[in-house]
């Protein structure tokens, strides 16, 4: 964890000049350019993991989507091993795409409840293509030390950037934590450089990344990863204007949610070096490829093959 000492004064104020510099746009993303596009009227509803190895299936998760009655996106809600998340998204009058989105997360732990907020507010430029994004987190965690439970409270503040040239896609990321309590040390601000190469969709298909890591300062990791999709319209693609994550996730765990794309994302190979030149590894770290099944709207409906042991994906949609 990291500690800055910013006055609460400030704090209040750079929140309100980020609520208020939020862009509007009226720009319609409800279509994608695929070729093998989905009906307009159809909406994601529900997604389901579950377990196949045992003789009766067992929900391992489950996603749920709703909307309001102009057709967009305002709740996501999510149940997971005792974790539930709530995305809420927030729009400006009758635009199209939100101006906030407000995530809470809550998991039960073996010294009680875990509390997560998180608020990302989006700006565009006259394209509907995102400028930049403004994040404030904080959270309770309930810590033990010796025999006693303590709050551990922290509160950061992230900033990304986003520049365009061609079918080349650049993004900035500043990412610290202001405050921490108690008992944590500070450390530096994490820092991420991307350029990403598109497609004729706009689905990212190649990824370097920068990575000025603060928990092992100073070590730098370069990333050079390489997406591929399949050629079927993705459940996500009205949303991926205000996606989480711009640029897909690098040297972690990935699914086939990371990417909210055009089309549906099947695989990611990465490389992964340091600043001293020591290559960590080559090669797929996640691959779907083939395990999609779909509708006769040209939308999945299954993942067939998870590469999470015994486990499928099922997708639930609504006519709106």
């Amino acid at each position: 964890m990291k500690i800055f000492h910013l006055p609460t004064k400030l704090l209040i104020v750079t929140v309100v000049m980020l609520i208020a510099s939020c862009k509007k746009n009226n720009v319609d993303d409800s279509q994608n350019n695929n070729n093998n596009s989905a009906p307009s009227n159809i909406y994601i509803s529900k997604i389901t993991t579950t377990d196949t190895i045992s003789s009766n299936p067992t929900i391992l998760s489950e996603e749920f989507f709703s909307y309001d009655n102009q057709k967009r996106l305002t709740t996501i809600v999510s149940y997971h091993n005792g974790d539930t998340v709530h995305n809420f998204y927030a729009y400006n009058a009758s635009d199209t795409l939100p101006y906030t989105l407000t995530r809470t997360e809550a998991n039960v732990v073996n010294t009680g409840i875990n509390r997560d907020t998180l608020v990302t507010y989006f700006f565009y430029d006259s394209q509907a293509r995102r400028l930049k994004d403004s994040v404030v987190s904080s959270g309770v965690d309930p810590v033990l030390y010796g025999s006693t439970v303590i709050n551990s409270y922290f509160l950061g503040v992230s900033v990304e950037r986003y520049s365009y040239s061609g079918n080349t896609m650049y993004g900035e990321l500043w990412d610290t934590t202001l405050v921490t309590y108690p008992y944590n040390p500070p450390l530096p601000s994490d820092i991420l450089r991307d350029t990403a190469n598109l497609d004729a969709d706009g689905d990212i298909i190649s990824l370097n990344r920068f990575n000025a890591a603060s928990f092992v300062a100073p070590t730098i990791f370069f990333y050079t990863d390489q997406y591929t999709y399949d050629n079927h319209h993705s459940p996500f693609a009205r949303f991926r204007k205000f996606s989480s994550n711009v640029f897909p996730t690098s040297g972690t765990s990935v699914s086939y949610n990371d990417i909210w794309g055009n089309k549906n994302y099947t695989s990611t190979y990465e490389s992964i070096y340091d600043n001293m030149g020591y290559n960590y590894g080559n090669g797929l770290i996640y691959d779907i490829t083939g395990s999609y099944e779909y509708d006769t709207n040209n939308l999945p409906v299954m993942i067939s093959n998870s590469p999470f042991l015994g486990q499928k994906v099922h997708f639930e949609y609504v006519t709106l």
